[in-house]
């Protein structure tokens, strides 16, 4: 019997699992120490244990992932979106272990994974492309290279996509650091460091195209997707078909991106994407992702394909048994990725349990997620929780179907961008197909109609007759311990509180509602690692001087000191664990 192997996590595992057993295939779901109460370990056929919660002990450790396929009798591989999904070395382990690779060739994956391999492959078939060049390894620019491509610069990982260790620069003196900080991102995400620097183009808008390839010479596309509203340059709405684009416009980018397949004799899912100048057509082309996308949901929402069915049938050696003239689409489709994020607190993300989720359901709604009700979020992985799409016949309609799905979410525990992307899809801008790539950064959306985030620690742990209101007070008590200060927020019935001490740290009471408790340091705002302290003891700091880095959900969060004065200690090792509320440094006022 045929088994696929599926190493990766979350709704895209789960989204895996019921395409197999829809064809009748046994699922196997590796995890890692992390995942092993998720929906897709709980539902697979069988589930292995691939490693520990970090990334690099699990869904990047190749070595690992093979002994668990072939232990567990499993024929195929599946990536899923990101990890290894576009990794070519990792395609030739599968193949080399005697189980066949669901996705592109191994030299598909490096002439197109490569954003270098493929630019020149665009150029070489007549597809515009923006100027950039790579930096394998820790390699720096040139003063005439940097020159040719001008500033502003979009700095990204060379490697995969997701806006990993996407960075932009504005000015030269910001360079060095945004190197360091993509290098890092890129490494933890993809397990490779090679850094990309392009030039940035601005007020453009985001628009990609589904390509499918078979082992028979037939290359297809389903059409294109507009991924334009996005936060630190990693998609928040996503749409198919593109909508306010000429028909010519349309037309081009899809040959474009069908000509760059068939240049190559692409196989199975890939997406061509692509920068587009709304007013005067222009486009221009970004890079090739050799996987499936996160987004492909709404292609086939449009399409009413299944993708995840027609790559493992490719993989089997089938025909796509299609002609572009039968791919037409049907409708209009919205995708919003619900991610813990606090939009409140730049797009802060949060791990830890999700009391409470009931997902939407009605007509025209399709809900994808990797978690449930007492799931524990991880902070290892990235804050995506699901997607909700919506279809209908106009772009309006899917509109106003979104927005009650919406508000049917119920979301306990964790802060989302539910509610946020409601915001978007109402402002004219998004309306009228005037939006930009960065627009949210920018702060053209108005957060004032985002109702914040009003976090109960306890909320799930007592009955509601127990639960304590709103404004009641919490004290912050830090304990040093031999493996480090612990925070802990206790709540306090009564008014005023006295304040404590510990250890030098002191300690002020504050409500749950605004927990904007006061140390003598700077609190880890989420959990996650400590990348690396910005000071040294016996510095002078003010509240706003960047402490440390904390890397969190793949990404890093610069941690200001939070009160002015002299760095007296500093309380986490490099490359430790720290928890959320934790005490990172002792500062004197």
């Amino acid at each position: 019997m045929t088994a696929v192997f599926i190493a990766n996590r979350g709704e895209i595992a789960l989204r895996i699992v019921r395409t197999c057993r829809d064809l009748g295939l046994q699922s196997i779901v590796g995890y890692s120490s992390a995942d092993v109460q998720t929906p897709a370990v709980r539902l697979a056929d069988t589930s292995v244990c691939i490693g520990d919660a970090p990334a690099r002990a699990s869904y990047l450790n190749i070595e690992s992932i093979i002994r668990a396929a072939t232990s567990s009798g499993a024929t195929m591989v599946h990536p899923g979106c990101g990890f290894l999904a576009e990794n070519a070395d990792f395609a030739e382990a599968v193949a080399q272990a005697g189980l066949t690779f669901i996705g592109p060739t191994p030299t598909a994956m490096r002439d197109l994974g490569d954003k270098r391999k493929a630019r020149e492959l665009a150029d070489g078939v007549g597809i515009p492309i923006v100027p950039g060049l790579i930096l394998d390894g820790e390699l720096s620019p040139s003063e005439g290279d940097l020159e040719r491509i001008g500033l502003p610069f979009l700095v990204k990982a060379a490697h995969g996509g997701g806006g990993r260790g996407m960075r932009i620069v504005r000015t030269m003196d910001d360079l060095a650091e945004a190197l360091d900080q993509a290098r890092r991102e890129s490494s933890a995400a993809f397990g490779k460091n090679d850094i990309f620097i392009e030039s940035l183009v601005e007020h453009a808008r985001h628009v990609e195209v589904q390509v499918f390839g078979d082992s028979h010479g037939n290359v297809v596309d389903f059409g294109t997707r507009d991924c334009t509203i996005q936060r630190r340059h990693q998609k928040l709405i996503e749409e198919a078909p593109a909508p306010f684009l000429s028909r010519d416009v349309t037309e081009r980018i899809r040959d474009s991106a069908r000509r760059l397949a068939e240049n190559v004799g692409y196989v199975n899912a890939g997406t061509a994407e692509f920068l587009v100048n709304p007013v005067t057509g222009e486009f221009f082309f970004l890079e090739m992702n050799t996987r499936l996308q996160v987004e492909h949901s709404i292609t086939e929402m449009i399409y009413g394909a299944d993708l995840v069915a027609l790559q493992i049938r490719v993989a089997l050696g089938e025909s796509l048994g299609l002609d572009q003239r039968d791919i037409t689409p049907r409708g209009h489709a919205i995708e919003i990725r619900v991610n813990a994020e606090n939009p409140h607190d730049d797009f802060r993300p949060h791990s830890g349990m999700l009391t409470h989720l009931s997902a939407p359901q009605g007509p025209g709604v399709r809900c994808d997620f990797g978690f449930e009700s007492g799931s524990e979020i991880s902070p290892h992985y990235d804050s995506l929780l699901g997607k909700i799409i919506a279809h209908a016949p106009t772009r309006e309609a899917a509109i106003a179907v979104m927005a009650r799905a919406i508000q049917e979410l119920v979301v306990d525990g964790l802060p989302t961008t539910a509610q946020f992307t409601k915001t978007v899809m109402k402002h004219l801008r998004f309306q009228e197909g005037n939006h930009w790539t960065t627009m949210v950064d920018e702060g053209v959306i108005d957060l004032s109609e985002v109702a914040h985030w009003s976090e109960n620690e306890f909320a799930g742990l007592l009955p509601p007759q127990q639960q304590p209101a709103a404004a009641t007070q919490v004290q912050l008590l830090i304990i040093q311990t031999t493996s480090g200060p612990v925070s802990l927020f206790v709540p306090v019935l009564g008014h005023a509180t006295t304040a404590l001490a510990a250890d030098g740290v002191s300690v002020t009471s504050t409500t749950s509602a605004s927990r904007t408790a006061q140390t003598s340091g700077p609190i880890a705002p989420m959990a996650g690692s400590l990348l690396r302290y910005t000071v040294n003891v016996g510095d002078l700091v003010t509240a706003e001087t960047t402490i440390a880095f904390i890397e969190s959900m793949k990404m890093e969060t610069a941690i200001s000191a939070g009160i002015a004065g002299t760095v007296k200690r500093l309380l986490v090792e490099v490359g430790a664990a720290v928890k959320r509320g934790s005490v990172l440094a002792v500062i004197e006022a």
